[in-house]
């Protein structure tokens, strides 16, 4: 198969959506395939740094717009490509010709929750599902809440739709992945200061914690992620809460500091309100930290047997979890199932199953 991958993404934040994109290319060049890289000239220093082996590259130059809008079919009709894939549910501008299109959705958040992003933002997102929902192709999806979604709203895409869920082995792996953490490690939240992650709620929660446990009897909470929407409001929460000193903000981190953070902490806590996957949790378990999660979305049928869920909507219940995780640590039935989630949601798994999905809507 003549296959192309539109970097429709930063390839220098490997985060959500980045994050797919490069595991996904890279597992692809292991496997063996070459897809030609179609990308647009203010991305392509941070493409060839990351050294992942495809195919050539195809440059879309500045104005991004237009070529964005020409480069696609110019590129398809020169090199005979199937099929084209996009990362981050854009359809590539191609109008005839043979070449199918291909993208993935990753969450249906813009439409279930759309209070959680800024207006514009929200718009932009429904638009670009709802175009790739009538015209692409090939629609891949993380998991059966995102195709469950999307084929709820859009029901026309029925047929088009193919579960490849990511992988969770994209971190350097720990030194003793089996260990139990220690109890002084820090609490670790992962994700943008957005309202979809629930900060609010964990912070209530955790002032319920501090005033049980008394001064000094609480390790620190730390938030590792860029500030999305709203991320003022939510920064000051702490302070009217009373618990600024125990709560550090560290903003976007690198791969390095994140696999640091992961280390020294005694537990996860992730409370999104909606995830369509959640790569945060399967991160955790490899580093054998305890999780306290959010029992919606995904991550209950995704993740359910391998943490310990609460109600988002519930800061008593966030606060018993949390409570439960520091005090026990990781039994030995959640054990299990986090050996099969990590044996089983990997990056060559996903690869597998992506183009398995393309051969089917090309008929290769």
């Amino acid at each position: 198969m003549n296959l192309a991958l539109q970097v429709d993404f930063d390839p220098s934040r490997p985060t959500g959506i980045g994050r797919y994109g490069i595991e996904l290319s890279r597992s692809l060049a292991e496997s063996g395939e070459k897809p030609t890289v179609w990308i647009e000239s203010g991305r392509l220093a941070a493409w060839r740094r990351l050294g992942i082996g495809t195919g050539p590259v195809r440059v879309m130059h500045r104005p991004g717009r237009i070529s964005s809008r020409i480069g696609p079919g110019v590129f398809s009709a020169l090199d005979g490509v199937d099929l084209v894939h996009s990362f981050g549910s854009t359809v590539p501008s191609i109008h005839g010709g043979r070449t199918k299109r291909s993208t993935m959705i990753h969450d249906l958040g813009p439409f279930l929750h759309p209070e959680m992003k800024e207006a514009g933002d929200t718009a932009a997102w429904r638009a670009r599902i709802s175009d790739a929902a009538g015209c692409a192709d090939c629609l891949l999806v993380n998991s059966r809440t995102t195709m469950d979604d999307l084929l709820g709203i859009f029901p026309l895409a029925e047929g088009r739709v193919f579960l490849t869920p990511p992988g969770v082995d994209h971190l350097p792996p720990p030194s003793d992945p089996g260990r139990k953490p220690p109890g002084g490690g820090h609490v670790l939240m992962v994700g943008l200061v957005e309202p979809r992650k629930n900060l609010g709620r964990v912070f209530e929660a955790w002032a319920m914690l501090e005033r049980e446990a008394g001064p000094g009897g609480l390790p620190n909470l730390v938030v590792a992620g860029a500030d999305g929407f709203r991320a003022g409001e939510i920064r000051d929460i702490p302070a009217r809460l009373g618990i600024a000193g125990s709560v550090r903000f560290e903003g976007y981190v690198t791969e390095r500091r994140l696999a640091e953070l992961y280390s020294g902490a005694s537990i996860l806590v992730h409370a999104a309100v909606y995830e369509g996957f959640g790569f945060t949790l399967p991160e955790a378990f490899s580093y054998g930290l305890p999780v306290a999660a959010s029992g919606r979305a995904s991550i209950r049928e995704l993740f359910a047997s391998a943490c310990d869920l609460f109600d988002p909507s519930d800061p008593v219940s966030i606060a018993a979890a949390v409570k439960l995780c520091m005090d026990r640590g990781v039994p030995a039935e959640q054990l299990v199932d986090r050996r099969r989630i990590l044996g089983t949601y990997t990056w060559a798994n996903c690869a597998e199953a992506t183009m398995k999905a393309f051969r089917t809507v090309t008929g290769a």
